[in-house]
């Protein structure tokens, strides 16, 4: 803990993308030998807003399409255009949340693999399970969606995660990457 003019603190500045979620705390040191030199460090921390939104473990992929159906997609959308979705989970399978990574056209969305992995990180996630809709209703999944889940199953390896699953959504259905062999 620094002193007197050793220090200087900031405080509560909340992450606008995680639904001030996350307080973020930075402390300047200054270093007595070179004054001018500074060097920020950044402390996180979770301050859970709302209850849980599932007691129950998360294990079947109609329980993920479930959850993803009642608390994440607006149901107006789902025929509209394509978002991307990461659920991240604890050790248990609750879900600790969600967080919409993209919203697309109407024939693909974009997401970067660096804030996926940023944000299942922010929330101590054990686990992830990614969820994009398909505005055609079809429920096959594209060349590009099977190369992107590879990536990012081999990527959560070395984070020490487990990608459980990706859904594709339509508004009647689903596709899950674990049921059908392509995780």
């Amino acid at each position: 803990m620094c002193t007197g003019n050793l220090c200087n603190y900031h405080h509560n500045q909340k992450s606008p993308s995680m639904n001030k979620q996350y307080k973020i705390r930075t402390k300047t040191i200054y270093f007595p030998l070179h004054r001018s030199a500074r060097v920020n460090e950044v402390f996180l921390g979770i301050k859970p807003s709302v209850e849980p939104l599932a007691k129950l473990p998360i294990l079947r992929s109609i329980d993920i399409y479930k959850y993803m159906i009642d608390h994440v997609y607006y149901e107006h959308e789902i025929e509209h255009r394509e978002f991307f979705y990461v659920l991240c989970l604890n050790r248990f399978n609750h879900t600790i949340g969600f967080i919409e990574l993209s919203a697309g056209g109407t024939v693909s969305v974009t997401v970067d693999t660096k804030v996926l992995f940023q944000y299942a990180l922010l929330c101590n996630a054990t686990s992830i399970i990614l969820s994009h809709n398909h505005p055609s209703g079809r429920k096959a999944p594209s060349g590009t969606d099977l190369g992107f889940t590879k990536q990012i199953k081999e990527g959560a390896k070395v984070f020490d995660m487990i990608l459980l699953d990706h859904l594709i959504v339509t508004k009647d259905s689903y596709y899950s990457f674990a049921d059908e062999g392509t995780l």
